[in-house]
């Protein structure tokens, strides 16, 4: 099973990651991973990749296989925008993109493309 790495400042990418029933594990200062993983990735401040993402991507960015991006719609073309910068830059698969926490198609559509991932 594939393993997620998430950060949550507001709570909202931790409840969508609760509701993938997927092992997980939440971004904290110092965290070093050894083994491939999923990110989901919130975006802040107008379309930015969060500090403390960069930082563990400085880490663990070897383990990245892909990357999930989530965000507000009303932010239009910055909404889930961090996701695609990660992709991009570490060219990885963006598996898709959530508002908030995940509506219920959104997150039907992203435990089938982590199940395609894992097999």
């Amino acid at each position: 099973m594939t393993l997620i790495a998430y950060y949550s400042k507001t709570g909202n990418t931790r409840r969508f990651v609760d509701k993938l029933d997927q092992s997980a594990v939440e971004i904290t200062p110092g965290l070093t991973l050894e083994q491939p993983f999923v990110l989901v990735t919130p975006t802040y401040n107008f379309g930015q990749v969060p500090l403390e993402v960069t930082e563990f991507l400085y880490r663990n960015g070897d383990h990245l296989t892909a990357v999930i991006g989530a965000g507000n719609r009303v932010w239009a073309d910055n909404y889930a925008r961090a996701g695609r910068l990660v992709a991009e830059q570490y060219n990885v698969p963006l598996l898709g993109e959530i508002e908030l926490a995940g509506t219920t198609q959104e997150t039907e559509n992203i435990r089938e493309r982590l199940r395609l991932l894992d097999d």
